[in-house]
């Protein structure tokens, strides 16, 4: 009866021990899935229970789709449900569930793919010329535990189990995956990422069609909306100074107090005519010839520009485009574009104007002048003329002299 007493005691505490073990572990997760992947359902368990799931990559490809249907069940009776089918087992480790292989094909278990060991692992992230990088996301790959490096590229993640793999991964670097076993301190060296640019086709408008550059057999200069905006100006040949090739701007027949160039200021590669109505370049605007002044034409509408320089744009403009032709294009809604605002400004500073100054001699300032002329003998050809011209200015110079007459 003595004995009887102390089994009966021991057999208590231990129901005691496996009813506390039974109301530690979830009892409230409900799932429903039809042909779902695992990865789904292990998303779905995480969320309810807040168990965390280790396996190494790869293996939910070799995993099948599950279908069951459960209401308030406890987390091992989910987990059994799961594997039930798979070729995987599972062990749950304070609130990790480690999934390892049940055995091979040749029959002999495979090792699991953790030793239940964890670890803290540390380490320092740089790029190829050892600087640190920071704001790196380091991450246990199969897992949801995750850390970013700091200012100095240090970065720290605990319990990890030994065997797991680490996923490195950042903006314009290479992803790097390393596999942790024994080592606590790591040294991490990243490389930047290389990206191939995309192909970019420059179209150019000959003012009658739109073809590649590299298909243009004449001489064409391109001329972006971009390119026209790193000029100031409030005309569109102010803003092709400088940026465009192959065109002379002369600016020496410009009056004092104008500042647009005129087209017929402008040659491109000289001149190829001899006529003066037909020496300027043909101006053409949306795929018409335009017979307006240029500068009246807005900058900020253009979207680009094609100058064609030789004989080329002869086979599609006739003698018009002998010195040379100026394609303009403007811009044009396109569909499903969004709404846009932008601001452009541009200043001119000149001289302030005295609007009450009137530029004029005196009377003695004139007479003062003429009598130095004659002095030198400016006049004598005209004195000594017997024409209508000489006469004429005896006439002219009999009404000065009414009016005033100088004191030789």
């Amino acid at each position: 009866m003595k004995y009887t007493g102390i089994f009966i005691t021991l057999l208590f505490v231990l129901l005691c021990f496996h009813l506390h073990a039974r109301q530690a572990e979830p009892t409230n997760i409900s799932l429903s899935v039809k042909n779902a992947s695992v990865e789904q359902v292990f998303k779905e368990i995480k969320k309810q229970s807040g168990y965390g799931f280790v396996y190494p990559s790869g293996i939910l490809a070799r995993m099948h789709k599950v279908t069951f249907s459960t209401m308030k069940a406890s987390l091992l009776f989910v987990l059994d449900q799961l594997f039930k089918d798979q070729p995987f087992t599972y062990t749950v480790i304070d609130k990790v569930v480690v999934i390892k292989s049940k055995g091979n094909d040749s029959g002999q278990p495979d090792q699991p793919i953790t030793d239940n060991i964890f670890i803290q692992v540390r380490g320092k992230i740089t790029n190829e010329k050892e600087e640190p990088l920071h704001g790196v996301t380091v991450a246990v790959k199969g897992t949801d535990q995750v850390t970013y490096t700091n200012a100095s590229g240090h970065f720290s993640l605990n319990n990890i189990p030994r065997g797991a793999t680490l996923h490195v991964s950042s903006v314009n670097m290479e992803t790097y995956e390393l596999r942790i076993h024994s080592q606590t301190d790591l040294a991490i060296r990243m490389k930047e990422k290389v990206r191939e640019l995309a192909d970019v086709t420059v179209m150019v408008n000959t003012g009658y069609e739109r073809i590649p550059k590299e298909r243009a057999t004449g001489s064409f200069e391109f001329v972006s909306n971009e390119e026209l905006e790193r000029r100031a100006g409030t005309d569109i040949l102010s803003r092709l100074e400088g940026v465009a090739t192959g065109i002379i701007f002369d600016r020496r027949r410009l009056a004092s107090n104008q500042t647009a160039i005129p087209v017929n200021n402008v040659t491109i590669r000289g001149l190829s005519t001899l006529t003066e109505t037909m020496k300027n370049p043909l101006i053409v605007l949306n795929n018409f010839p335009y017979e307006g002044d240029i500068n009246n034409i807005n900058p900020n509408d253009i979207e680009n520009i094609t100058i064609l320089k030789d004989a080329a744009a002869a086979s599609i403009w006739g003698a018009r485009a002998a010195n040379g032709v100026i394609v303009i294009n403007t811009k044009k809604a396109r569909f499903d574009q969004t709404t846009s605002l932008s601001f452009n400004g541009n200043v001119t500073i000149g001289e302030k104007p005295d609007l009450f100054r009137y530029p004029s001699m005196t009377i003695a300032d004139v007479i003062e002048n003429e009598a130095f002329l004659f002095s030198r003998g400016f006049f004598n050809a005209l004195i000594n003329n017997t024409t209508a011209t000489s006469n004429h200015w005896n006439q002219h110079h009999r009404h000065e002299n009414s009016h005033s007459t100088p004191h030789l």
